[in-house]
């Protein structure tokens, strides 16, 4: 027979149990199910008006067993903690709650599941919140857009030159684009041997989640590489290290692979006073003897190069060591240079850096650069 001394208890269990969870001590202190004193001691409680006694209540149990003293065996709904409280017995949930904390074993892997899938969500989390508008993806798929800079740099740069340069360079990066977008840096220092080679590139697309967000700018990483290889062209001594010419670095990335996607952009830093071979502003006194002298130079050959889809963003480095006639002839020169601009946001703008000569001039043609 089931070793329960609680019949209601004792219902739980298909097979005899020497102890039972859901009686605890209390079964201890009721006599034992079956004993003589039991047996004589044994009173039968009526039943409440609303619940019908049973007519043989111990039919289901084995012969000779009686139930404990205030405990009555009826139809219908049973209290559990009224008859749990005149039993002595802690109430049936109380008791299973009791067994789980004797039990640890139970539910501390689980606990310890649940806190491991928690600390893997958190370490994942900022990973899923990119950093900023543009994150830095893989070239290896189709280039929607190119930016491309080059930068032709003097001797020596003021501080707030500097400082520009490289708050044009981050706005450059910042600017919204569609699709994957390949930035691109040049230089015309020959210490990086072939100049149409840029010496960074990279790629940008738009984040996943950064309109949810509302977030703006490029990858904070990629802008702090391409800022530094900035500094570092700065730095460069171009009085010992000559400089490529910057027509010549001009055209070779006008036919590139840098500036042939459908949208394509190429700012320029450079106080643009050629000084090659074939011409030097430096020693020009009349503006059309410059173009008829870069014509002549390269007689046979593409004389200007032709630009399809791109927007070209002159940045002129301010230089007062220049007469005014090499400065006339520098407008004249490069206004008829990038005079075969054509396609979609094809356009020339010049724009002076901070010094003592601060100007902004449109460059819309060479038909138009008496205006200028």
């Amino acid at each position: 027979m089931r070793m329960c001394r609680n019949l209601l208890c004792a219902r739980h269990f298909p097979t005899d149990v020497q102890f039972c969870p859901y009686c605890g001590e209390a079964q201890r202190s009721l006599p034992a199910l079956g004993s003589a004193s039991s047996k004589g001691d044994a009173v039968a409680t009526k039943a409440p008006t609303q619940n019908r006694e049973i007519a043989h209540p111990l039919e289901e149990h084995d012969e000779g067993v009686t139930l404990p003293p205030g405990l009555t065996t009826t139809t219908g709904s049973i209290d559990v903690d009224a008859v749990s409280a005149q039993a002595g017995m802690m109430p049936l949930h109380t008791s299973r709650l009791a067994l789980l904390a004797t039990r640890p074993v139970v539910w501390m892997p689980v606990f310890a599941m649940v806190l491991l899938l928690l600390a893997s969500s958190l370490y994942k989390l900022p990973k899923l919140i990119p950093d900023a508008a543009y994150e830095t993806v893989s070239c290896d798929g189709t280039i929607a857009s190119e930016l491309s800079l080059l930068v032709d740099l003097p001797v020596q740069l003021e501080p707030s030159t500097k400082a520009e340069l490289l708050v044009r360079v981050s706005q450059q990066l910042d600017a919204e684009h569609v699709g994957v977008q390949r930035v691109n840096l040049f230089s015309t220092a020959a210490v990086h041997g072939d100049a149409s080679t840029p010496i960074f590139s990279a790629c940008t697309s738009r984040a996943a989640l950064a309109s949810l967000f509302r977030l703006h700018g490029t990858d904070p990483h990629l802008k702090t590489q391409f800022a530094d290889k900035v500094n570092t062209e700065m730095t460069v001594r171009r009085t010992v290290l000559p400089s490529s010419p910057l027509t010549q670095v001009v055209a070779d990335l006008s036919v590139s692979q840098y500036l042939r996607a459908p949208q394509n952009t190429l700012v320029v830093f450079s106080d643009l006073v050629e000084k090659s071979n074939g011409l030097s502003l430096l020693e020009c006194r009349d503006p059309q003897d410059a173009v008829r002298t870069y014509r002549a130079a390269r007689a046979g050959g593409v004389e200007r190069p032709t630009f399809k889809n791109v927007s070209v963003d002159l940045n002129v480095i301010p230089d007062t060591g220049i007469q005014p006639a090499t400065g006339q002839c520098r407008k004249t020169f490069w206004n008829w240079y990038f005079g075969d601009v054509e396609g979609v946001n094809a356009h020339v703008t010049m724009n002076y850096l901070p010094g003592r000569q601060q100007k902004s001039t449109n460059l819309k043609g060479y038909n138009e650069q008496q205006r200028l």
